[in-house]
């Protein structure tokens, strides 16, 4: 399934991820809420001014950013150039935990997991109920959960949206 988040593009040495190869790392950060607009407009913008600047050991980190249906915070890392290191990380860690006190919003609950039903309404489940919500009929076998753990943009691009029972 194809990538169609709103991208963050803000600096123009910040590459689109179009732009990016398949190998690039991948860090997903789904949000306890769907954000406004209006503040989905200034993570955004919040993200393309930490982008610009993300540096590790002192030389510059080449990634980008989106977001999707305004509650998953994607960061891209271009490794090629410059591999992340802990440095490196450590920033962007900080940067989404400054999101969160900004906005009110915890982007680290990794037990819960976002349902998109074929009528394009969302739920959040905790990971270890997906199999119970199929069988009940709780989540419909044609709906897409968000496959957050995915560490590459190949696998975003093919790999991030799975039928519920992938992961049941």
């Amino acid at each position: 399934m194809a990538f169609e988040g709103k991208f963050a593009q803000f600096q123009c040495m910040m590459p689109m991820f179009q732009e990016l190869p398949d190998s690039a790392r991948v860090w997903v950060y789904q949000a306890n809420r769907f954000l406004t607009d209006a503040e989905a407009t200034e993570v955004l913008k919040m993200a393309g001014d930490f982008l610009s600047g993300w540096t590790s050991h002192e030389k510059p980190m080449h990634g980008a950013c989106a977001l999707e249906e305004n509650r998953l915070l994607v960061i891209v890392l271009n490794e090629e150039e410059h591999a992340a290191s802990g440095c490196g990380i450590d920033k962007s860690v900080g940067f989404v935990r400054k999101l969160g006190e900004r906005f009110s919003i915890d982007w680290f609950n990794r037990l819960e997991v976002l349902y998109q039903g074929p009528d394009g309404s969302f739920s959040t489940h905790r990971w270890g109920t997906l199999r119970k919500a199929l069988e009940e009929g709780t989540l419909h076998p044609n709906g897409k959960v968000f496959r957050n753990q995915v560490q590459t943009l190949g696998e975003l691009r093919t790999s991030w949206k799975v039928s519920p029972a992938e992961l049941a």
